[in-house]
């Protein structure tokens, strides 16, 4: 009986750390401070709308303790149709996965002192944005 409840258990931990994810980020808690902050996004899921691309760049901000709302973006990098180097994915051999590096997150977003972030803010997308890859209801990936 012991070894059934443990069996289970097995699995359910199994089932819940292989489930892929969207966007991860390292480090795992990567706070204002960190200098090596790194975001792994997954294109085959959520929309799966840049599935195959080659070049990914992320449209990205950040929501700050001076946003006006949740989906408030503040500092985004670049316009939607700029291809600016710095925001531009490398493909991890050919698999779906893409990494983004973002080293410092106050420097990358250029964010003033004082000011908190609370959630960084991603759109992915194609070299010209007509194709995007979001969460699975279409929405921005926070």
């Amino acid at each position: 009986m012991k070894y059934s409840y443990f069996a289970k258990l097995c699995l359910l931990l199994l089932a819940l750390n292989s489930s892929a994810q969207l966007i991860t980020i390292d480090p795992l808690f990567a706070t204002i401070n960190d200098n090596n902050v790194v975001i792994t996004y997954d294109a085959s899921q959520g929309s799966a709308g840049l599935l195959g691309e080659n070049t990914i760049y992320a449209h990205t901000g950040v929501i700050t303790s001076a946003s006006t709302s949740g989906s408030d973006w503040r500092y985004v990098i670049a316009n939607w149709t700029t291809n600016l180097p710095k925001a531009l994915l490398t493909r991890i051999g050919t698999s779906n996965l893409y990494t983004l590096s973002i080293g410092n997150i106050r420097s990358f977003y250029g964010i003033p002192s004082g000011e908190t972030v609370l959630r960084l803010a991603f759109v992915f997308r194609n070299t010209d944005g007509s194709k995007t890859g979001k969460t699975s209801s279409g929405g921005d990936v926070f």
